[in-house]
């Protein structure tokens, strides 16, 4: 789950704590700075996350172990960071290359900060040349020469079965539900969290040509942000329609809402849905189904490599590994991720766990500052 949508307590080092950790954070190896290693030689690599638990521990508990048991060379260790340490570290990476030093670590797991170190130049180019298998990643989840997508999530539709036999498959006919049955429909305040942006952002898009949700999921856009009232317009319609008149205050209310037959519908992450539905905490007959027309936004998370990391080849060796089927699989059953890949390439019954679920199908959100003005003025206009 990415940050902006966290509902979970992130196991954060203190920032001193941070500070000592990564001091030493270079890699144990000896290797050259061309990225060569050899096989008998022994490697530590070291990684550094602000990602939530859950993404901690599939880590530690599963990929870490098996990627160690698979290149018994290669030592993994994970750190965990917040945003506060971040600020610092980015200033760390960046002095790091521009003196030509090794870097403070030597991986980027799901950081907040790989989107402005990759436009900074701070990141090492992947691709199918030096990861096989980055062929195999959905097209919608590409990212720039330095990010490597390696899991996803989007927001859907969840609803009940029980009162909705055919549910809407488009955000217009989403609307036009909402209007025909009030009172069984919410969202949380896309301040509060990312379901509740996604389906902000998609009453949106829904107006905006495709160029403009471009540039507005890469930079903010005031000009193109002006565009934005026939979007404010809709939602504000919506209102009296809303369960209670009322927005929840976190994606999990919106979850137990459904869940305990509240409302009908809501847009929901699809990795909470299905986590819920895994874990028994969903009840049988609440589905969830992908939208379209626009679809509802979501996206990958990613890897990162600092360009003068030193072990570049064992780092390689990681990303690749990552991509696997078996390692794709693990992020659908730990942690009910999309995957990176096309679902062709996983099992039957791993395909099968998705439903009507389209893991290819998501749109971008827009850039961190757009998505602050977003929330702001939904604040101003709609409630």
């Amino acid at each position: 789950m990415n940050n902006a949508r966290s509902v979970a307590g992130l196991a954060v080092a203190t920032g001193a704590a941070l500070a000592m950790a990564l001091a030493g954070c270079s890699s144990s190896s000896s290797s050259s700075a061309s990225g060569t290693s050899s096989a008998n030689q022994h490697v530590t690599l070291t990684m550094v996350t602000d990602s939530d638990t859950n993404i901690q521990q599939l880590w530690d508990s599963k990929l870490i172990p098996a990627f160690e048991k698979a290149y018994p060379n290669i030592t993994l260790k994970l750190t965990n960071s917040n945003s506060a340490d971040e600020t610092a570290l980015f200033a760390r990476i960046a002095a790091s290359v521009k003196a030509n030093q090794a870097p403070p670590m030597d991986v980027f797991v799901d950081s907040e900060f790989i989107p402005e170190a990759s436009q900074a130049g701070l990141l090492y180019p992947v691709s199918a040349s030096n990861v096989p298998n980055m062929a195999n990643i959905i097209s919608v989840d590409g990212g720039t020469a330095g990010e490597m997508a390696y899991r996803g999530s989007a927001v859907v539709l969840a609803y009940n079965t029980k009162n909705v036999a055919s549910p809407p498959t488009t955000l217009a006919g989403v609307l036009a539900w909402i209007k025909a049955h009030p009172g069984q429909f919410s969202y949380n305040n896309p301040s509060d969290g990312g379901s509740g942006q996604g389906f902000v952002q998609a009453v949106l898009d829904q107006t905006l040509s495709a160029s403009t949700i471009t540039r507005l999921s890469n930079a903010e856009d005031t000009a193109d942000q002006s565009q934005w009232a026939a979007g404010w317009a809709t939602l504000k319609s919506l209102n009296p329609d809303v369960y209670q008149h009322t927005y929840p205050t976190s994606n999990t209310d919106v979850l137990n809402l459904i869940a305990q037959g509240q409302i009908d519908l809501a847009p929901v992450w699809s990795d909470q849905f299905l986590a819920a539905v895994q874990q028994g905490a969903m009840p049988s007959y609440i589905k969830a189904v992908s939208i379209t027309s626009p679809a509802m936004p979501g996206g990958p998370a990613y890897l990162g490599i600092p360009k003068n990391a030193p072990d570049k080849a064992d780092i390689l060796k990681l990303f690749n590994w990552v991509l696997e089927p078996a390692q794709q699989a693990q992020i659908v059953t730990q942690i009910s991720g999309y995957p990176a890949i096309q679902q062709s390439l996983l099992s039957q019954a791993i395909q099968s766990s998705f439903g009507a679920l389209n893991t290819s199908d998501e749109a971008p959100y827009y850039s961190a500052d757009g998505q602050a003005d977003m929330d702001n003025e939904w604040t101003r206009n709609v409630p």
